[in-house]
């Protein structure tokens, strides 16, 4: 594993489209706090990303900043 992509989008982008994902962050461990995020409710997934590839999407998960 080289590293994990973090991507967020708001959760009223979800029901317009599946293409706005934003990354976030980058993580080279299994945790990570991300800064400057913005307020409101938000959707994060995950990746893993190693020299075969990107990941498919971790499930999403929902939080209120």
């Amino acid at each position: 594993m080289q590293c994990y992509q973090i991507y967020r989008h708001a959760a009223a982008a979800a029901a317009a489209s599946s293409g706005s994902w934003l990354l976030a962050g980058t993580a080279m461990e299994e945790q990570v706090t991300l800064t400057h995020q913005p307020a409101g409710q938000l959707e994060y997934r995950v990746t893993a990303l190693n020299r075969a590839g990107e990941s498919l999407p971790s499930n999403t998960v929902t939080v209120v900043l």
